[in-house]
């Protein structure tokens, strides 16, 4: 296994260790654990909706697998679904531009409730990008999986040391 992937395994273990209550709003759905993929499931998947996954998030799936992520984390029923929004008829130029990422298609990887949500772009002009979708807009949250994966057990093992609040964590971490 890569080291970088060892970096958020060790970092899972920790906060798991920090947070055996869980605690932490939403860990109680996934409880800091990791599902795997194999490579022929990945395969089938891309095959079978005629599309190559991100090379970074699908290698992350297979080494380290999927679940634990901010709040909600993903639901393990509908992972790895494709979406991708329609222009309808009559829609407001301005508000395709907003949203012009999810016009591609992509992959929910963290549910905050209430229709919020970040995801994977997985074809297009943002492929692999992290997109955070809200009532307020879409904002990109990083060009990588790893690096936005990374960043949130960073955030979060920061919170549990320093014995913050943790019910209601960032839907930015």
């Amino acid at each position: 296994m890569k080291e970088r992937y060892i970096i958020i395994q060790d970092n899972l273990k920790k906060i798991k260790g920090l947070d055996p209550n869980f605690e932490a709003f939403g860990s109680s759905n996934w409880k800091y654990e990791l599902h795997k993929f194999s490579e022929l499931d990945i395969s089938l998947f891309e095959k079978n909706n005629k599309i190559n996954l991100p090379t970074e998030f699908r290698e992350f799936i297979i080494e380290l697998g999927f679940g634990a992520s901010p709040v909600y984390g993903v639901n393990r029923q509908i992972f790895l679904n494709i979406d991708k929004w329609e222009i309808e008829a009559g829609e407001d130029e301005e508000d395709y531009e907003e949203y012009k990422p999810l016009y591609s298609e992509h992959i929910v990887i963290a549910e905050y409730g209430c229709g919020i949500e970040s995801v994977i772009i997985v074809n297009g002009e943002y492929k692999g990008e992290i997109w955070h979708n809200s009532d307020y807009g879409l904002d990109k949250l990083n060009d990588s999986y790893y690096d936005w994966y990374l960043k949130w057990t960073e955030n979060l093992l920061k919170v549990l040391n320093s014995d913050g609040h943790i019910g209601l964590l960032s839907s930015r971490i």
